[in-house]
């Protein structure tokens, strides 16, 4: 096993020859693991420190280990490097057709999972996975219920109860038919977290269970219907805009292209994804479609923005959470002491200090984004719905004083100032709470 010693903080990875710093030596866990995108030929591979070196190609599936002796530390660090298919492949011919544009989905694949979703047991008792009552979740249940003791129902039943909702929906985007066969995409091996596509280990189950239920004419006879969700999607919430203002806010995050990805039948369930190959970044919302009638007790006149939040309080944490990266010491050291900031309503996966900053910061932002584009009462509504819902509904107790505060520095920044620009006055306001 080779042996890199170095009395240095950092020492440099080269990558078919172009060199980066594998920095923060002294900080790394023991053992540290890191997984890399590797060609179909491998990848060449060299680490060196001011004492030693070590070349190697790494192979996907392999992993090549080695140890850092840390002369500063006293101590020996192994260090495992894995090769993995890269998540997407941005093809010239996909940066030519997407550089510069946004779209918004109902993908053939992805609404086959959810309607397999809805006929799982968990699918139709828990509320947070049951959609808006629809004619069309109707006419799902009415066409699909004969086929519920499939066996494709069963295994994704026993994979949700298991938290893997989120894994298996955007994975599902990673396929298309050819014919009557599910296929991989060319473009995407996988859409979630992690190092694998969830959903392959089904696909087969889920190829009979199409075919076996007719999906794809289903899915043909509806698509009038999806197609004018995605029309009003593109006419009433504007992600075209959200995106401008959000990369005049935070310069230096760029996406050549936004993708809005929904099914109707997916609840109250947001999820996002950030990719980058070729020289080409695009983001993804895994979305829910907000219907109008979640809204039909709002005047008329606040629905449309209301309607924009579900995509935007998605959309921007493609740009907000690389700009907090920025300020880790400074998150810990504000929002360190959790009992100030959340109460035992606070969904627990915002319950560190970096999870938590970032969800405040989101809807901060939405009451920003407001203040630029609705005006006077209106305005004022939308922003105390919004304090309530934040306090009240989801227990992060401070976040109207939070919210007063970061609107407070927007309005009165500097010229040129942007948002990305107030993180060190909002953090060192919350340090002082």
């Amino acid at each position: 096993m080779p042996i890199i010693r170095t009395s240095q903080e950092r020492i440099f990875l080269y990558e078919k020859g172009e060199r980066g710093n594998f920095s923060g030596i002294n900080e790394l866990p023991n053992p540290f693991r890191y997984t890399f995108d590797v060609p179909a030929a491998g990848k060449e591979m060299s680490v060196v420190s001011e004492k030693d070196s070590a070349a190697f190609v790494l192979r996907r599936g392999d992993t090549i280990r080695f140890r850092v002796v840390r002369e500063a530390q006293s101590d020996t660090v192994l260090c495992e490097f894995t090769g993995v298919i890269p998540a997407v492949t941005f093809s010239d011919a996909y940066v030519a057709t997407h550089r510069g544009k946004n779209f918004v989905e109902v993908p053939e694949v992805y609404e086959l999972v959810n309607i397999v979703f809805m006929l799982t047991p968990i699918g139709i008792t828990d509320q947070n996975l049951r959609p808006e009552s629809t004619p069309y979740y109707a006419e799902v249940l009415r066409y699909f219920t004969p086929y519920k003791s499939h066996p494709i129902v069963t295994q994704l039943d026993s994979a949700l109860r298991k938290g893997k909702y989120d894994w298996l929906k955007m994975d599902a985007y990673a396929y298309g038919f050819d014919g009557n066969r599910l296929t991989k995409s060319s473009v995407y091996d996988r859409i979630s977290w992690g190092n694998e596509n969830t959903l392959e280990r089904y696909t087969q189950m889920l190829n009979d269970f199409a075919a076996k239920a007719n999906f794809r004419r289903f899915y043909q006879q509806n698509l009038p219907y999806y197609q004018s969700l995605i029309a009003d999607y593109r006419t009433s919430i504007n992600i075209d805009r959200m995106k401008q203002w959000l990369e005049a806010q935070f310069p230096k995050t760029r996406y050549a292209s936004v993708k809005a990805i929904f099914s109707p039948l997916v609840a109250s369930n947001q999820s996002a994804a950030q990719f980058e190959n070729n020289d080409f970044r695009e983001a993804q919302m895994h979305i829910n479609f907000p219907f109008k009638s979640i809204y039909n007790d709002t005047p008329r006149e606040l629905i449309r923005a209301r309607r924009q939040e579900i995509a935007f309080t998605e959309l921007n944490h493609s740009y907000l959470n690389p700009e907090a990266d920025q300020y880790g010491t400074k998150v810990n050291k504000a929002f360190g002491n959790l009992g100030k900031w959340t109460t035992s309503k606070t969904p627990r996966n915002y319950l560190d200090p970096y999870s938590c900053f970032c969800e405040y910061m989101n809807w901060a932002l939405v009451t920003l984004y407001h203040s630029d584009h609705v005006k006077g009462t209106a305005f004022d509504a939308l922003r105390a719905g919004g304090d309530n819902r934040m306090v009240n509904r989801r227990g992060f107790a401070r976040f109207r004083e939070f919210d007063a505060e970061l609107l407070h520095l927007y309005r009165n920044r500097k010229p040129g100032q942007t948002v990305a620009d107030l993180y060190s006055a909002i953090l060192n306001w919350a340090e002082k709470q």
